[in-house]
């Protein structure tokens, strides 16, 4: 899924025209908008600012404070769109066995 942000001035799309590194959770963007009628130009900042999930290579130098995780099972349902899928890193074995429920009735 690709992210952008939008014009604060027409609504147009924004591009990233240029951006510089501040830190490894921290960079600067300069931003134009798309609409040939509005062409307005923006600096701004992306910010990593918490870890949903762990990664596999992590960095000693990077402390980010985790999500909570009823706050990361809300996120979780907004990024995949669908709210009934369970999330593999907290289910429990209260659910139905698949190899011994019968599936041809």
């Amino acid at each position: 899924m690709a992210s952008y942000l939008k014009c604060p001035l027409c609504g147009y799309r924004l591009r990233t025209r240029n951006s510089t590194g501040q830190h490894p959770l921290l960079r600067t963007e300069y931003l134009q908008c798309l609409n040939p009628g509005c062409y307005a130009a923006f600096r701004g900042t992306r910010e990593i600012t918490h870890e949903l999930s762990p990664s596999g290579l992590p960095n000693p130098g990077i402390n980010l404070p985790r999500v909570a995780r009823a706050e990361n099972e809300r996120i979780t349902a907004e990024l995949t769109g669908n709210t009934n899928q369970l999330d593999l890193l907290h289910a429990d074995d209260s659910g139905p066995n698949p190899s011994t429920e019968n599936t041809h009735d």
